[in-house]
């Protein structure tokens, strides 16, 4: 391969500009020939649809980068760098062979583009972890089709998003209620066909909490996909708003696009930039960030299950079935958790 040359799109502009590159395009600072605002490239292809794309000697994009390296490259192949359903960039080589790309070769590209993609999305939620300022993005979701807003209308109550966590196949969310009998509630959301498994938290400071084990695609499944989180929900009667909060140098208008993809009925109605509150808990070498991402995931759960109350709200075999896991699995990932936990704060004292 002559060079390669990683690009992605202006955070206010639709070109596709370099991130990095080697070779004879080292210095090349866009796509060249308008090939991303056109459409009619590799590369613009690969960015609109996730998948891997070659242009051959015969098409003008080879020529177009041909000029701009020059190169007597007789290939282009554009591959894209994702994870789940968003793009985050495309990586671009070339070669002067006289073969043409196998598709072998494609293959090779495509499982490349996916472990890059991984890479990129794991940095980009770590930077949102530990970011000391943030972008929130405000969606109004009351026309959705969607039993987060139906059960509100239907019970008149409100309900409030707790907490969430990655299940073996979905996501464990806890929400609070207020106006109605939280059984209900639960009950109501069981009887939705797009939820698992719903049930009250019982506990005994009265508190009126729901768990919801939901697998079919979600708000919170496209948001965590484009590396960002959704900080705070609220449904009532008539409103529903969802607060996504993303890194700054996230592609904002990328995030908009996928929500408002797979939930059309959902619109922006606020952007602002906010500064966090500096902690020392989760912040890089806090003693949250000694555990691992399944450890935090289900010491997270089992916080919001009610699990480390008095009276306990929720046995581990609860908090096991909701995340998919068996008890003695949940047990072992509570104690290492604990341990790393405790020793940081009692060590050396």
């Amino acid at each position: 391969y002559e060079f390669a040359w990683i690009g992605e799109r202006e955070l206010h502009g639709e070109r596709i500009v370099r991130r990095t590159a080697t070779g004879l395009a080292a210095n090349l600072g866009r796509v060249p020939g308008g090939d991303d605002d056109a459409g009619d490239g590799p590369v613009a292809r690969a960015m609109d649809s996730g998948d891997v794309h070659v242009a051959s000697d015969s098409e003008p994009a080879v020529d177009r980068w041909r000029t701009a390296t020059e190169d007597d490259i007789t290939s282009v192949i554009a591959v894209p760098l994702g994870h789940g359903e968003t793009v985050y960039g495309v990586l671009v080589v070339a070669t002067s062979r006289e073969s043409v790309v196998a598709a072998r070769e494609r293959a090779g590209f495509e499982v490349l583009g996916q472990l890059i993609g991984v890479v990129i999305h794991a940095a980009r939620s770590r930077d949102l972890l530990f970011a000391d300022a943030v972008v929130e993005l405000e969606f109004d979701f009351s026309g959705s089709d969607s039993p987060f807003v139906d059960v509100p209308e239907a019970l008149d109550c409100r309900l409030t998003l707790d907490g969430y966590v990655p299940a073996s196949d979905g996501w464990v969310m806890y929400l609070s209620v207020d106006g109605t009998d939280p059984a209900a509630a639960a009950e109501r959301f069981a009887a939705s066909d797009r939820v698992d498994r719903a049930r009250h938290i019982t506990g005994g400071d009265g508190t009126s909490r729901l768990e919801l084990v939901v697998t079919e695609l979600s708000v919170l499944h496209v948001v965590t996909e484009a590396g960002a989180t959704v900080q705070r929900a609220s449904t009532s009667p008539g409103r529903a708003r969802f607060v996504v909060e993303a890194a700054l140098d996230a592609d904002h208008r990328q995030i908009v696009a996928d929500i408002i993809d797979s939930f059309p009925a959902a619109e922006l109605v606020a952007t602002q930039k906010r500064d966090r509150e500096i902690t020392t808990v989760g912040r890089p070498g806090g003693v949250l960030e000694e555990l691992t991402d399944r450890q935090r995931e289900v010491l997270e759960a089992a916080y919001q299950a009610g699990y480390f109350a008095w009276p306990r709200e929720s046995t581990a075999e609860e908090v096991a079935e909701a995340l998919g896991l068996t008890s003695a699995t949940l047990h072992g990932h509570l104690r290492k958790a604990e341990v790393v936990i405790l020793s940081a704060l009692l060590d050396d004292q």
